[in-house]
């Protein structure tokens, strides 16, 4: 009787539950409250109805997107999506002999491979990836193909037992995209997939190698009315390209042809003319494709990263072009998406000291910067950056006091390692300073005070490492006050290039999980380097105590002899006493 009674009370609730969904009152705000959540969770999982949850609960984690790429999802709620994100690969997997059911989802699988926090999900069983090539070859048309195909060419470059499926779906995505007989609609779904896609360095580096640029480039020739929106993809791969083709470390960029960059200024002019809030490229059978101002800003970013590209892009009046986008179009940047997207932009090119100036000297362009300063806290924490570099610290008037203290420095994507790294050097009886919770207050003054009081800096470097403005201020602030830095290697097969590259050159880093290698004789020769280093630094340290001491008392006993020689001096010209002898 109690098992019937708790069965249609089940079935109560998932009614309710589709019933609110289909009137609009459940959305992805059943991640925020763990009650609400487990309650609907533990429904969803039990449900018959597997299809109609897959779809629903997919819509829902999408939803998450702007949440969590404007930094608005705690973490808690991040964890409850991915929770939820699993249910729906657990349910895929288990209708794959149906792939008919599956109307809609290769675009919900693309679509939410392009959220940073919800991909390694996608590599928790080897079952999903082998599903989603299953289901891309399965699928009757070249767009339903180009989606699956899309999903696993988001992961290219991620640590997987399954890299040769990853790169097979890759290949596919990129042949379907270079075919003559391909039709609009999949270009368009394509081109969505490069532009998400290609915004990170492990897809960008990876996807270089399997001749993706050739293949745009090609698209071009076959469809030059794609001209317009192939450019800004091209633009974002060559962030990663270097000279020399990979075979040498410490690498230069490879400097974008000045069509991929005068293309890429044309379309922020464009966005200047209009008044749209995006630019149609391509006619499609749909409807039209358009190019979004978030997408020329990567592109434009992506473009600054490379760091052969600054001096193009200040001849090109980049500053200048901005400063007309500021005045024009306020109906865009009062979006708080792209006014940070803006923001970093500005953030990235301020690391070019021509720029920076331009940016200082111009006024509309500087008091657009400062009035950052009044905006929500992560675009504050920006305007903080960008102030750094344009108004930067006199790196001689330090505040804070070497306290002993090892520094980790690394990217918020490869915590896990610093972690791993912090736990054996504390076990060592080291004293480490890391931001474990991200800073909550001002990002760069907490910066400046940890490596201004620390005796040595130890950088996990990575593709992320070198794209972020913040991992750079730390790295480049911490060389300026001339202070002993030791570099690990925190991806595979990663080769550090551009500022990175310059910063390295000469010095010896160290692969902890390299993969074959023991990670505890790798871990175990970098701290016979930080002893040494260390001592180094401490007998440096003795040895300028002891010259200032021997200054002090060089000065002391000069002032003395001085003093003492004046004495005798006095003495020996004053007139003597003559005294008179009466007789």
């Amino acid at each position: 009787m109690l098992f019937i009674v708790l069965t249609y009370l089940f079935i109560i609730d998932e009614e309710e539950y589709f019933l609110q969904y289909r009137r609009g009152e459940l959305t992805e705000e059943v991640f925020s409250i763990e009650d609400d959540f487990n309650r609907f969770f533990d429904v969803m999982s039990q449900s018959s109805n597997r299809l109609e949850v897959m779809k629903m609960v997919a819509r829902f984690v999408f939803a998450m997107d702007h949440r969590t790429y404007s930094g608005q999802a705690k973490p808690e709620e991040i964890d409850r999506a991915c929770e939820a994100f699993g249910l729906v690969l657990d349910i895929m997997v288990s209708l794959k002999d149906n792939p008919t059911s599956f109307e809609t989802l290769g675009i919900e699988l693309r679509d939410i491979a392009d959220i940073a926090a919800l991909k390694p999900v996608y590599l928790r069983k080897p079952e999903y990836i082998l599903t989603i090539l299953e289901l891309a070859k399965q699928a009757k048309t070249q767009f339903r193909k180009s989606s699956y195909y899309g999903a696993l060419t988001h992961l290219l470059g991620l640590e997987t037992e399954h890299t040769d499926v990853v790169e097979e779906g890759t290949k596919q995505f990129l042949e379907i995209l270079g075919s003559k007989t391909v039709d609009n609609e999949t270009i368009g779904n394509a081109l969505d997939i490069m532009n998400d896609a290609t915004v990170h360095d492990h897809v960008r580096r990876s996807i270089l190698a399997l001749n993706a640029k050739g293949t745009l480039e090609r698209l071009i020739e076959n469809h030059p009315d794609l001209n317009f929106a192939v450019q800004l993809i091209l633009a974002r791969i060559n962030a990663s390209e270097v000279q020399g083709g990979g075979s040498t470390e410490n690498l230069k960029g490879l400097k974008a042809h000045p069509d991929v960059i005068s293309n890429t200024l044309k379309c922020f002019k464009n966005f200047t003319e209009t008044t749209e809030g995006s630019i149609q490229t391509i006619p499609l059978y749909y409807g039209t494709y358009f190019t979004t101002l978030r997408s020329i800003i990567s592109s434009a970013q992506c473009l600054a990263l490379n760091e052969e590209n600054t001096s193009s892009l200040y001849k090109g009046g980049v500053i200048e072009v901005l400063e007309k986008f500021i005045k024009k179009r306020h109906d865009m940047i009062s979006d708080i998406m792209n006014l940070k997207e803006l923001a970093d932009l500005f953030y990235t090119l301020s690391f070019d000291s021509k720029l920076a100036k331009k940016m200082k000297e111009n006024r509309k362009v500087y008091e657009f910067l400062k009035s950052l300063k009044d905006e929500e806290a992560s675009i504050q924490k920006l305007a903080e950056g960008i102030f750094s570099q344009i108004e930067p610290k006199d790196p001689t008037k330090t505040k804070a006091e070497e306290k002993g203290q090892i520094m980790i420095s690394y990217s918020w994507s490869q915590q896990t390692k610093a972690i791993q790294l912090r736990d054996y050097l504390k076990k060592k009886g080291y004293t480490i300073w890391i931001d474990v919770e991200r800073m909550k207050d001002s990002i760069l003054e907490s910066m400046a005070d940890a490596v201004e009081s620390s005796i040595l800096i130890i950088c996990c470097i990575s593709s992320s490492y070198k794209e972020s403005n913040n991992c750079r201020r730390e790295a480049s602030y911490a060389d300026k006050l001339k202070k002993p830095l030791m570099f690990v290697i925190a991806e595979d097969n990663y080769k550090p290039t551009g500022w990175l590259g310059i910063l390295l050159e000469s010095q010896r880093y160290y692969n902890l999980w390299e993969k074959g290698k023991s990670k505890e004789e790798e871990m175990h020769r970098m701290h016979d380097a930080i002893l040494k280093r260390i001592q180094k630094q401490q007998l440096k340290g003795n040895n300028e105590s002891c010259m200032l001491l021997f200054f002090l008392f060089f000065l002391f006993f000069s002032f003395l002899f001085f003093f003492q020689n004046k004495s005798k001096i006095k003495n020996n010209s004053s007139p003597s006493t003559k005294t008179e002898v009466r007789t």
